[in-house]
């Protein structure tokens, strides 16, 4: 998988969002555990994917743990800890943690410098077997045009 890192306004959504449409043109697919799957990206924000968890639990998680290939756009917006019922839980921490466990194709975009401001040691040794990390350096902010 990949994340494209680099400040607000750069065109990292905008960049997977033109990929989204290419993969549908080319009907792409790739193999993950033995299995041929279509590369086919399913999108949610990180602060939808907090939200959601936090209205109907943990089978949010569970169903964006199992699909094949999964992009979230703004990994370290959503909250540090949401909460559904009495059970508080870093939804994208276990989301990513259960994605890595199950070799499924991962994408992302971040506006973190460093993982360390969010996320644990642990997690970005996971963040780091499932992307690679392209930073996106330039200065212009393509949302003031």
């Amino acid at each position: 998988g990949i994340i494209l890192k680099g400040k607000t306004g750069r065109g990292k959504t905008f960049l997977f969002n033109v990929f989204t449409e290419f993969l549908k043109i080319d009907n792409l697919q790739y193999v993950s555990n033995g299995k041929l799957l279509s590369l086919n990206l399913t999108k949610i924000h990180a602060r939808q994917l907090a939200s959601s968890y936090q209205k109907n639990g943990y089978e949010v998680i569970d169903y964006y743990s199992k699909v094949p290939c999964l992009f979230i756009d703004d990994i370290g917006t959503e909250m540090s800890q949401s909460q559904n019922f009495g059970n508080k839980i870093n939804v994208v921490e276990n989301l990513l943690d259960m994605r890595e466990d199950n070799n499924l194709l991962t994408f992302a975009t971040t506006n973190l410098e460093k993982f360390s401001e969010q996320y644990d040691d642990r997690l970005i040794s996971r963040m780091n077997s499932l992307f690679n990390v392209i930073s996106i350096n330039h200065d212009k902010d393509y949302r003031g045009l």
